[in-house]
């Protein structure tokens, strides 16, 4: 749903892989990315995704960005049944360090929002 990784330029005081106190902080504390909320509705349904959704991973060689930490704050779906289901997406964060600069013009008025809404077939 929410990624981030370590290419440049890097946003806040990005943590080293496998600090996980450093992780969740970075991830939701204002002062870093700020994450408000992150959440996928199925159906009407609606979870909320937080800290136990949140990882960060070393890549064994750098990604095309030269990243070599990726983070995400992600969910894995049991299948859906049968039938038409409408499936959104969603996110916002507004920390500290989306208005540091460069970031302005990555994220003008210092923020990050998006809701993004798919229909699914499933035969």
């Amino acid at each position: 749903m929410i990624f981030n990784d370590n290419s440049l330029p890097i946003i806040g005081d990005f943590p080293p892989t496998g600090d996980r106190e450093a992780l969740i902080h970075y991830i939701f504390s204002q002062e870093q990315l700020g994450v408000e909320y992150a959440r996928i509705t199925i159906d009407g349904q609606t979870t909320s995704l937080g800290p136990k959704h949140v990882v960060q991973v070393a890549v064994p060689s750098p990604l095309p960005d030269g990243a070599t930490d990726y983070q995400a704050i992600a969910a894995i779906l049991t299948p859906l049944q049968k039938g038409t289901h409408t499936v959104e997406i969603s996110g916002r964060a507004s920390g500290d360090a989306l208005s540091e600069p460069p970031f302005p013009d990555f994220f003008p008025g210092g923020f990050f929002e998006f809701s993004t809404t798919y229909t699914v077939i499933v035969d």
